[in-house]
């Protein structure tokens, strides 16, 4: 599996809830049509109301079968035809703040039982 990781803060005005609504209602599905995650996983923040505003409002996960449909992936979202997912990003991303890399995942074993 190939992973990759994005930091992601909504536009300035939009509320949480609507940042999440129309994360999960409109992008999140046309985001999976297109680039056929193997596995696409959106982290919200829970943001108490006495805990400063944290940084970003999601954490998205993305996983690929092989670097091969990674690859495929990042090649169609320079292409013009991914021009519709710059549109939807600017119509509830504060698109100046979207980090995203690529990840070597390195998990611990849970202990076993005695």
């Amino acid at each position: 599996m190939h992973k990759s990781i994005a930091l992601i803060k909504r536009k300035p005005g939009m509320s949480r809830a609507e940042f999440r609504d129309y994360y999960e209602t409109h992008h999140a599905p046309l985001g999976q049509r297109h680039f056929n995650f193997a596995r696409y996983v959106r982290n919200y923040p829970k943001v108490s109301e006495d805990a400063p505003e944290p940084p970003y409002d999601v954490i998205v996960e993305f996983w690929f079968e092989d670097e091969a449909a990674f690859t495929r992936a990042m090649a169609f979202n320079l292409s013009p035809e991914a021009r519709l997912f710059r549109e939807d990003e600017a119509r509830f991303m504060d698109t100046q703040f979207i980090t995203g890399f690529t990840v070597e995942e390195c998990e611990t074993p849970a202990p076993s039982a005695p």
